[in-house]
Parts: C-alpha cells; sequence; structure tokens
C-alpha cells in the first residue's frame, strides 16, 4: 500500500485538507476515524478528508483487502500555515504456518511453526504460548477452477512458501521429511489470540518435500487435501499362483455382465467384490443365463463369492449389487464416496452427505478390478451427474452440482467493487446441439463367445457396451452455426448412470444449460474472495460487455492472495 501526504487544499480559508493515498488495487474500508476525517473514493485511489483539521495526533484504523492496519496520523501547523500530514503505517496483518515433518533423529512426528512476522500465540490459546517464527518471505496466492463443464475433483493450488535461509539455519530442514505431511494456515492480526484468527487452509506438502531456491532460501510446495487421493483405492491382492498380485475386485452399486474372478480352480469359486455384497442378481455362461442350485450354488454374500456346479463352457459372466455398509445397499454418488472415505481413507472428511444425496439420489454403478487411485473413481463418479468435489479451508470435502443460475446469489458485487478496466471475455463456450449420454455399461462386450442356441436378439445387449441417452437443442444451428453437434454415430458421454430416466434426465439438465452461448469472464475485485465458494451464485454489475444491468452469474474459478490483497474471479455468464 502506497500513501501520498499532501498539504490542504485552501487552508488559508476553510481549514480544509485533503490526504490522498492508492491501495494498489485493494478495497478500503474505515474501521475507526477521527471524527474531523471521512473516507471516501477518488478516481485513481481513496482520500482521507476533514474540515476543519486539528492539530495533534490521531489514531487511524483501516482495512485493507479485508486486513486491519493501524496509523498514527500526525497533523502539524507550521510558519506557512499549511497543516502537514505524515502517517507510519504499522502492518498488523500475519500469516502464520504450522508444518509437520517427521524427524529421523527422535522417529516421531514433530512441527515447525513459522510466520510473516514475529508471534506468539496467548496463555489462553490451545496452543499456549507458542512461538512462530518470522523467516516466510512471500505471501502465496491460492487458486481454484472449474472448467465449466463437469470436472470431478476440484484442486486447490497454493504458491510455494519461501522460507529464509540466509546463514545455513535450516539447511536441517532437508535431512527432515515433509511430503505428505499436514500444513495448517491461519491469517488475522499479529495482537489477535491464535484461537480467533482464520484458519484459510489445512492440506498437505507436496510428495517431494522442501527443496532449495538458491542458497538462502527453501521452497515448500503445498498441496491441498485431495491430494491423498491420489492413493491407490484396493492395494489388496490375491496369493494364489495363477491369480497372483493381481487386486481384488471392487462393485459399487449396481453393475451389468462383469467377469468375476476364479479364485480356486479346483474347486471352481468365484470372487466379484471385496468386501460383504447386496446381491448377485444372474450368472450367464456364453448369454445363458444360469440357475441357482443346479448350475451355481454357495453364494457367500459376506465374502461375494459363489461355486460353479460344473466348469464355463463360454464366458463367465454376473450381474451384481454391490458394496453394502451396515447393512444397507450403497448406490448413489454421495454414499459411494462416503463409504470409500470412511472405511479405506479416513484422514478425508465428507460433510455434506445428507444435503448432496437430497440433490442427487441416482443410482449408479462401477466395476474396479485394474488399479485405480481414489480421485479417478472419484472423478467417474462425479462427472456421472454433473457434480465435484472441492476441499474447504478445514480440510473437509464437499460435493457439489454444478448447475446454472437459480436468482439466489450468495453475494452482490457491485461495479465499485470491481477494478475498472480488469474485466475479460475470457472464453465462449457454444451451444450442444446434441448430446449423447452413455449408461448401463456392459462391461464384457462380446463379439463371441455365445451359445450355440442363443439368437442375434438374444445376443445384441452383450455385443454394445453401452445405452444412449440423446437429447437435442432443435432448430439451434440456424441461430449458432457454432453449435456442437453430435450425431448418432459421435462421441459419447460416459457416465456410471444405470438406469433410462436417470440419463435422459441429466441429459436434458445438461443440453437446457448449453441452449445458449455461454461467457467465461473473468475480472479482478478490491477485496480478497479466497473463501468465495466455487460453483455458488452471485451478482455483478459492470459498464461493459452487456453487465450494466445486474447480472446472475457462477463462480467458476478464484485466484487471492492468502493474505490482504485484491482477487480475480472467474464467472460463468
Amino acid at each position: 500500500m502506497s500513501i501520498t501526504p499532501a498539504p490542504p487544499t485552501n487552508s488559508s480559508v476553510n481549514n480544509a485538507y485533503y490526504w490522498h493515498f492508492t491501495s494498489d488495487g485493494e478495497m478500503v474500508e474505515a474501521v475507526s476515524l477521527p471524527l474531523f476525517l471521512s473516507l471516501t473514493t477518488t478516481p485513481t485511489g481513496y482520500a482521507l478528508s476533514g474540515t476543519p483539521y486539528q492539530v495533534g495526533s490521531h489514531v487511524i484504523e483501516l482495512l485493507v483487502g479485508g486486513i486491519a492496519y493501524s496509523y498514527t496520523l500526525l497533523v502539524e501547523m507550521p510558519s506557512s500555515e499549511q497543516a502537514l500530514v505524515t502517517i507510519p503505517a504499522t502492518d498488523t496483518a500475519v500469516l502464520l504456518v504450522q508444518l509437520n515433518y517427521f524427524n529421523p533423529q527422535t522417529s516421531v512426528v514433530e512441527r515447525h511453526f513459522i510466520a510473516t512476522a514475529p508471534y506468539i500465540s496467548k496463555p489462553t490459546d490451545a496452543r499456549a504460548n507458542t512461538s512462530f517464527y518470522e523467516c516466510i518471505v512471500n505471501k502465496p496466492t491460492v487458486s481454484r477452477e472449474l472448467s465449466g463443464a463437469f470436472d470431478g475433483i476440484i484442486k486447490t493450488n497454493t504458491d510455494a512458501l519461501t522460507v529464509k535461509n540466509f546463514a545455513n539455519e535450516r539447511d536441517d530442514w532437508l535431512m527432515q521429511s515433509f511430503g505428505m505431511r499436514r500444513y495448517r494456515m491461519w491469517v488475522g492480526s499479529k495482537n489477535q489470540a491464535l484461537d480467533t484468527l482464520t484458519q484459510i487452509a489445512y492440506g498437505y506438502i507436496a510428495r517431494e518435500g522442501i527443496t532449495t531456491s538458491g542458497e538462502t532460501q527453501l521452497s515448500i510446495p503445498f498441496r491441498d487435501a485431495t491430494e491423498i487421493l491420489d492413493n491407490p483405492l484396493q492395494t489388496n491382492t490375491y496369493t494364489q499362483t495363477h491369480i497372483k498380485n493381481q487386486i481384488y475386485p471392487d462393485v459399487f452399486g449396481t453393475v451389468f455382465n462383469i467377469e468375476p474372478i476364479c479364485i480356486d480352480t479346483a474347486l471352481l469359486i468365484y470372487q466379484f467384490h471385496s468386501g460383504s455384497s447386496n446381491a448377485l442378481t444372474a450368472v450367464r455362461d456364453g448369454g445363458i443365463g444360469l440357475t441357482l442350485g443346479i448350475d451355481y450354488t454357495d453364494v457367500d454374500l459376506q465374502n461375494s463369492t459363489f461355486r460353479l456346479i460344473q466348469p464355463v463352457k463360454y464366458r463367465l459372466t454376473c450381474d451384481v449389487q454391490g458394496a453394502t455398509w451396515n447393512g444397507q445397499f450403497v448406490q448413489t454418488v454421495g454414499d459411494i464416496i462416503n463409504y470409500v472415505l470412511v472405511n479405506r481413507l479416513p484422514e478425508l472428511e465428507l460433510v455434506n452427505l445428507a444435503e448432496f444425496n437430497y440433490l442427487c439420489p441416482q443410482p449408479v454403478g462401477i466395476y474396479i478390478k485394474e488399479k485405480m487411485t481414489f480421485k479417478t473413481l472419484f472423478n467417474k463418479l462425479l462427472s456421472s451427474i454433473g457434480a465435484f468435489a472441492i476441499t474447504d479451508n478445514e480440510g473437509r470435502l464437499s460435493l457439489k452440482r454444478f448447475g446454472d443460475v437459480t436468482g439466489n446469489p450468495v453475494i452482490n458485487i457491485p461495479k465499485n467493487d470491481i477494478v475498472q478496466g480488469s474485466m475479460e471475455l475470457a472464453k465462449r463456450i457454444p451451444p450442444v446441439a446434441s448430446l449423447r449420454l452413455g449408461y448401463k455399461k456392459n462391461y464384457t462386450v462380446q463379439a463371441d463367445s455365445f451359445a450355440e442356441d442363443l439368437t442375434e436378439a438374444e445376443r445384441q445387449p452383450f455385443k454394445q457396451e453401452w445405452l444412449i441417452a440423446q437429447t437435442s437443442n432443435t432448430g439451434i444451428e440456424e441461430q449458432w452455426r457454432e453449435a456442437t453437434l453430435l450425431e448418432s454415430t459421435g462421441d459419447i458421454t460416459e457416465t456410471c448412470l444405470v438406469n433410462e430416466l436417470d440419463a435422459f434426465a441429466e441429459a436434458s439438465r445438461r443440453t437446457v444449460m448449453y441452449s445458449r452461448m455461454r461467457d467465461v469472464f473473468k475480472f479482478k475485485v478490491y477485496f480478497n474472495a479466497s473463501l468465495l465458494p466455487i460453483g455458488s451464485e452471485i451478482t455483478i454489475a459492470y459498464n461493459r460487455f452487456g453487465l450494466a444491468v445486474a447480472t446472475n452469474v457462477i463462480v467458476l474459478s478464484i485466484s487471492a492472495p492468502l493474505i490482504g490483497g485484491s482477487s480475480e474471479i472467474g464467472v460463468l455468464r
């Protein structure tokens, strides 16, 4: 923030003075001013003006970009009878960071506490009398982005933290293990208690740990809490010779025509899921349905196995209702993600399951018998219903469905809060003339291996991988020649949906959303918008690009400093 004192205006006439300053694009608000002063906006920044001026020392408190600043205003009357204003500024904002690391000398996880300014927590704080050492050089920026389509996991990217190492005082950090250890960040005034500061981030230090930035600085790369989703979903493997090191299969929801794994070649025992399952609804050999008690037996839903009475003649497939939890069939996107997190990745918590299940109750299904990460699974599930996941400042996971404006904005951003000249039309998304969603996947596409007496009509369902839900915006090509047209033989958007009604409903929802040209705008605001939710609806107004009338838009991206400063917001109109 730069400050430009100025002599009073017409001081010899009306004892008034005018003090102008710029704020590097940040929004400024008055917290506490002397009674004779007022804060006003100017074409190039802000001004403090007063009449009549009062000689003496005055305390001024301002919020600049949401961060508290304190100033001492000294007004003197020299012989020229012009008031001179000097403003020595004291920046009270501070960024605090807790870094977890494994200390090989003690073989325990320990913590470093660092900051942008010296800080000691209060005796009354939960972490009392803790010193945060002033060694942070930069003030990182945090960014999140949704493409404007249906992304799945939304990552929060944070700039690497640069830490002083001028006198080799932190060389030993390079011997410590930081990769995939937790970090925590707070921001606020250095006069506040730690328990009252705003926690702005909780995630992981990047897998590669810390590196050097020249000889005098260390670089600490950060990742959000979803970084752990890059871990493998299934780590258990078979030990039997014929399937050694093959991972256990997983079935979530309802799946059609999967190939189970033969785990005992002598007894002809097959397994289709790694845990308990809800139902084995069909077993087929070469497309012919087999009969329980005659062709197969010993169905064990607790271990998801069954036994054939006679060896396979053609190709063995089955239909399954997969994982159960506490006796309940797990079949919605929200329930599956919650089940997987609680049972396989308890470090990450899902916080809005009931709300999301209410919005997205569609049953889905997926069969996994190859290596897959948690992230890949979640992306497949979420993108099926036009949803995404994002972590909050506490490192917890929330599920959201991408939708259009509803008339219920969370905030209003008037044109005075938008930096003039910053509005950019970053992208135009053409309308969709036709859309094809694939649903009820056939997991074993069969060109042959059919029983001889199976008719062509009976073979057909097993020859195609997908059932198709196709919707169109009829006649849209006449208005928008740019419209994306997918013919009946064109690309298929794959989903995990299993019901025809749900597939057509989702296809229709998307074609309606993209029945017109959609514009992506990016612009800067004077305030810190780091906690503005992605996917939320806001109102903006600006004097260009048809935005003069207040317009509701969907937030697609945020880029904001972790401490103070203005932000860039991307929206979909």
